[in-house]
């Protein structure tokens, strides 16, 4: 999956921010007799409105995580923190405020060690000890509604910016920028799908339904596709006297769908030079091959420098022949990741200027 571009989701995390984090006030436990919900969690959270689980260990941070791990899995998801819920909050609609403070929700330590989405609308409702024999049980709860009402705001936020890139890539201008726009897309599209998902669980008619309206990443990357095919770049490295650095800045352009050339001027190019110096140790006894690679990705029409790259370092052996095998291995390797990483950041983020 791409990066996300963190400008797309400051809306969404806030939300979440608030959805989770509420103000923190502790809630006693239940010492009396053994609550139905313990061996029934439906008598308290009628089961068409709630999803809920029992969680029970021999301290209250036990019971909490096996509580939470229970609805969490509803959703595939696999908690694994030993922290305790110490936070209380009731989401309104409008502002994410606490307006009830019974209710509980996850606490902070738990969501640093899971992806923030796994608990969203998780509630710790109920706490009991059994002092007979030393057992906590607490009760997380999920209200179906009102964590529908959440992923269906999230979504059609997405959907709108994503609407936005496809329609801003009809009137782009440069091929490169076209493609960016698609590619931004694809991005909040991932984010989508996996939102749609936990929608579908909540409540599938309205995921389905949202799922109607939503552009698929399957959709966006066959457009993404689809201009890339028509753009070709031409790869130029002098003093890549093997040809498998140029081969590699090649092959990571063509891994996002463009064309690539050799010979051909081309409206984009990737060129640049490689240098080789050879040095050694005080004594001679290791011998070092110094390397720098200096090119940029531009765009010749409008002469802008899309990706600068540049890269230095040595490699040592006992003779010169083995030192440069290495040094070239050790660019290779560079730019097939360091090199592929900054072009994708390249194209997935592009499209986020102006918004």
């Amino acid at each position: 999956m791409h990066k996300i571009v963190k400008p797309f989701f400051i809306f969404i995390l806030l939300i979440l921010q608030a959805y989770i984090y509420g103000y923190s006030k502790n809630k006693s436990a239940d010492y009396g007799s053994m609550p139905g919900w313990v061996n029934i969690p439906s008598s308290s959270y009628a089961v068409g409105k709630y999803f809920s689980t029992v969680g029970d260990g021999p301290d209250r941070q036990t019971a909490e995580l096996k509580a939470v791990q229970g609805i969490a899995s509803l959703f595939g998801q696999n908690v694994v923190s030993v922290a305790t819920a110490k936070q209380q909050m009731e989401h309104s609609e409008t502002g994410g405020e606490s307006t009830n403070s019974r209710n509980q929700t996850v606490s902070q330590d738990i969501i640093q060690d899971v992806n923030q989405d796994d608990v969203v609308g998780v509630e710790i409702k109920e706490y009991w000890f059994d002092s007979k024999n030393n057992v906590w049980y607490v009760l997380a709860v999920l209200d179906k509604d009102k964590t529908a009402s959440l992923y269906g705001t999230m979504i059609r936020k997405n959907n709108d910016l994503i609407n936005g890139f496809v329609d801003r890539s009809g009137t782009a201008g440069a091929p490169m920028d076209t493609y960016a726009c698609f590619a931004s897309a694809e991005t909040i599209a991932e984010t989508n799908d996996v939102y749609l998902k936990r929608l579908s669980v909540v409540n599938s008619e309205t995921g389905k339904a949202l799922r109607a309206e939503s552009l698929s990443v399957s959709e966006l990357t066959a457009k993404m596709k689809e201009v890339a095919g028509m753009i070709p770049v031409l790869v130029d490295i002098q003093g890549d006297e093997t040809g498998r650095i140029a081969a590699e800045f090649a092959e990571v352009i063509a891994g996002e769908g463009f064309l690539t050339s050799s010979g051909k001027k081309e409206r984009y190019e990737l060129t640049g030079a490689i240098q080789f110096s050879a040095t050694e140790n005080s004594t001679g006894t290791i011998k070092y091959c110094r390397y720098t690679i200096d090119c940029a990705f531009r765009d010749t029409v409008s002469g802008a420098t899309l990706i600068p790259y540049n890269k230095a370092g040595r490699e040592g052996a006992g003779n010169q022949e083995e030192a440069k095998s290495r040094a070239v291995n050790a660019l290779q390797k560079a730019v097939g990741s360091e090199f592929a990483s900054v072009l994708s950041d390249y194209l997935h983020s592009q499209s986020q200027k102006d918004l």
